[in-house]
């Protein structure tokens, strides 16, 4: 079995660093400013979705496969940090928007228009799994709930989804 996944978020486990999740969280929570990449488009997927489907894949005895592990939707690093602030009732305005350089050979370069897009389709692994991947938005919610830093409840905005 092959997994392909995308960034990770919540608490990491490296001494002395930092996840893109903490720093959002204690920058927002100091009011301090953060710039974040607006060009890089990506799934997400939460640590805790994450072992989740995992272990799912490992008890159903998945073999032979390649399977894309992350949240149906994408987006870049700024709207990412824009939905943090909302989740955790924070300013926007604390947060801006930048374009990351980011290595690209130049012939290339002039057939991208704005975004540079690397998303993951994770059908497949939602049909294999008979198990609706939450979006980022719901897995924010639940991450923060499960850390105390916020009440709102999500269950009820979303509908007829089966969740792992």
């Amino acid at each position: 079995m092959i997994l392909r996944i995308p960034p990770v978020f919540g608490r990491t486990a490296a001494l002395g660093k930092i996840s893109l999740l903490e720093y959002l969280e204690n920058n927002l929570f100091h009011h301090k400013t953060s710039s974040l990449d607006n060009k890089v488009v990506t799934n997400y997927v939460s640590g805790f979705v994450l072992s989740k489907l995992i272990y799912l894949c490992l008890e159903m005895g998945i073999t032979n496969r390649i399977l894309h592990l992350a949240s149906p939707d994408f987006m870049t690093r700024y709207q990412l940090g824009l939905l943090v602030a909302k989740i955790l009732n924070k300013s926007p305005e604390l947060l801006s928007s930048k374009n990351q350089n980011f290595p690209i050979d130049d012939n290339k370069a002039q057939f991208i228009e704005t975004k540079y897009l690397f998303t993951l389709d994770v059908q497949n692994a939602q049909l294999l799994l008979e198990k609706n991947i939450p979006g980022i938005e719901d897995q924010l919610l639940n991450y923060f709930q499960l850390q105390g830093l916020t009440q709102e409840k999500h269950h009820h905005r979303v509908k007829g989804s089966t969740y792992i």
